[in-house]
């Protein structure tokens, strides 16, 4: 079958991958339900790699070939991990300079976003490094003696505080649609809450009570 369908349903590690034709470029892939989503933590994967021409000659169906999916959910595993290792180590680090408290906010904003899409127990282990980071992070006392004129680390502070809260409400499964469209520094969440609210409901992940040690299995 060589030509693109407009759209077709995948199955892959046993959850729903929809291919969608594109207009400007060959096509996408997107999560079609919250929760795990096996091939990219945004739950959408423009394939910008592929040609209409290169598709229709060589077949639709031998470029989205199973290996490719392993690929593409190889790629994503290796991505969590690199993530949570980085995450971990941040609360055992010196945050009381702009640096340091910079990258280790962006860490765990990271760490807050490819636990979206990610499995049930690598959203925990994610969402609970990401906590704890920004706890220690704000419980600082470098954090409230910012200059007022720094701007600029002002700023990483005020995203930070902003996405800490909104992590805190989405551990709690109270964070909605609604609150992410109209949240200025949440729009990473909107790719997740746009989706069908699980029956079930959003799961409820721990606050942490102490320092966090993960086995990354290598």
């Amino acid at each position: 079958m060589n030509a693109i369908p407009d759209q077709h349903l995948f199955t892959v590690r046993g959850q729903p991958v929809m291919f969608r034709k594109g207009d400007d470029f060959f096509g996408a892939l997107h999560a079609t339900e919250r929760g795990y989503f096996p091939i990219h933590h945004s739950g959408y994967l423009a394939l910008t790699q592929f040609t209409s021409d290169e598709v229709e000659r060589i077949g639709f169906f031998n470029l989205l070939s199973e290996n490719f999916f392993k690929g593409l959910v190889c790629a994503k595993e290796g991505k969590t991990r690199d993530i949570l290792r980085e995450i971990t180590q941040c609360p055992r680090m010196d945050g009381s300079d702009q640096r340091t408290f910079i990258r280790c906010s962006q860490s765990a904003s990271r760490a807050f976003a490819h636990g979206l899409f990610a499995t049930d127990t690598q959203r925990l282990q994610l969402w609970q490094a990401a906590h704890e980071t920004y706890t220690m992070l704000f419980e600082s006392d470098f954090a409230w003696i910012i200059p007022e004129d720094d701007q600029s680390f002002l700023h990483h502070f005020e995203y930070g505080m902003q996405t800490f809260e909104a992590l805190c409400e989405c551990m709690n499964g109270e964070f909605t649609h609604e609150k992410a469209r109209a949240h200025p520094f949440a729009l990473h969440l909107l790719g997740y809450f746009e989706l069908p609210p699980r029956p079930e409901g959003e799961p409820v992940i721990p606050i942490p009570t102490e320092t966090l040690m993960f086995d990354f299995d290598d």
